[in-house]
């Protein structure tokens, strides 16, 4: 342009056409967004490991302010929920209901005792030497109670003592118990 005051206002001449000028290829040689990676790793190593440090402790101190800002909201609805007016109950009346007293339980009744085993040895089924009817078919379990000769099992009679204290199932032999002394007394049953 041309500051001259004798031409006062000239009218500039148009851009030459683009076809005319050539442009070096806009495209860097390396894309822009690795730039600060770049930037990075051309630091040294001490450098690197302050801004690793810093990094870490932002994000820490980030994650730390939003926990708290989320306590500070829940605080705040706790606030604004406690500020609200309470709301007001009207009391009606009713016909009051009349109880009718009910008896007290009775108490349970006291389990009745299991009377004592009254026969010989302590045996459960009540054997014992006072008259009444013969044991002529004793419980499967009889010698776990009384002391019972060798072969006991294999008598046909009724159950008797024998003077040396074992008990025969051979009563109504003569030869019951001749080998333990003879008969003391009979086993009853009632």
């Amino acid at each position: 342009m041309n500051n001259d005051l004798t031409h006062p206002f000239q009218v500039p001449s148009p851009p030459p056409p683009y076809s005319s000028i050539t442009h070096a290829p806009m495209t860097p040689s390396h894309p822009s967004c690795f730039a600060p990676w770049a930037w990075f790793r051309k630091r040294s190593k001490k450098v690197q490991d302050n801004i690793g440090c810093f990094t870490l402790l932002g994000a820490l101190l980030l994650c730390f302010m939003c926990t708290s800002a989320s306590e500070d909201t829940s605080s705040d609805n706790l606030l604004a929920q406690q500020a609200l007016p309470a709301a007001t109950m009207q009391h009606t009346q009713t016909n009051p209901t009349r109880l009718t007293p009910t008896q007290p339980l009775a108490p349970p009744p006291t389990p009745t005792p299991i009377p004592a085993t009254t026969g010989v040895n302590g045996n459960p089924w009540g054997y014992d030497f006072n008259p009444g009817q013969v044991v002529t078919n004793p419980n499967p379990d009889f010698c776990s109670y009384f002391k019972c000769i060798s072969n006991f099992w294999n008598g046909a009679g009724y159950v008797v003592q024998c003077s040396d204290g074992q008990y025969s199932k051979s009563g109504d032999r003569r030869s019951t118990c001749s080998r333990n002394g003879g008969i003391a007394q009979t086993l009853y049953q009632h």
